[in-house]
């Protein structure tokens, strides 16, 4: 298959590395249609591609970042697994957002290491809202799907 004509979901599925994201389709997953402050807007049209700092083009950020949008959409019914998994998500792209930028080994690894735990979290409150019925199943395996492929990732920076 031509990767032009893949959807942006099989896009990024192709790689489990850190890299630099070469086709700008990989980089707009997440979009937000109505409501909200900025009126609908493209989240990522917003901002050029020249405006972007490198870390932002990266895969495992463009992942993060679809996951942490994915549970803000799901919007699971029981409100204690709502806020657990929202703040975890929020925690894992900040974390790892904080990290990636970072030339202090130590610190990486600091950043990374609670990515990594509040990833744990969110697929724990992913899974257990999925089996009370509180959140869609497609969009517990959704998170789930892209929660371990980020896990992957993260397990590469570490090492």
């Amino acid at each position: 298959m031509d990767p032009h004509d893949a959807k942006p979901t099989d896009r990024l599925n192709s790689c489990d590395s850190p890299r630099e994201v070469e086709d700008p389709g990989v980089a707009r997953p997440v979009t937000r249609s109505g409501g909200g402050r900025r009126g609908g807007a493209d989240v990522n049209n917003d901002m050029g591609e020249d405006e972007r700092l490198p870390f932002q083009r990266l895969d495992v950020y463009v992942i993060a970042k679809e996951i942490a949008a994915r549970v803000h959409r799901a919007k699971i019914s029981d409100r204690e697994l709502l806020d657990q998994a929202t703040r975890a998500a929020k925690s894992t792209f900040l974390r790892l957002s904080e990290g990636l930028p970072n030339e202090g080994a130590a610190m990486r690894r600091k950043y990374f290491t609670e990515a990594n735990n509040s990833l744990h979290e969110l697929l724990g409150a992913v899974d257990l809202a999925a089996a009370i019925d509180a959140m869609q199943l497609d969009d517990a395996f959704t998170v789930q799907r892209l929660g371990a492929r980020l896990k992957r990732m993260l397990r590469g920076l570490l090492h």
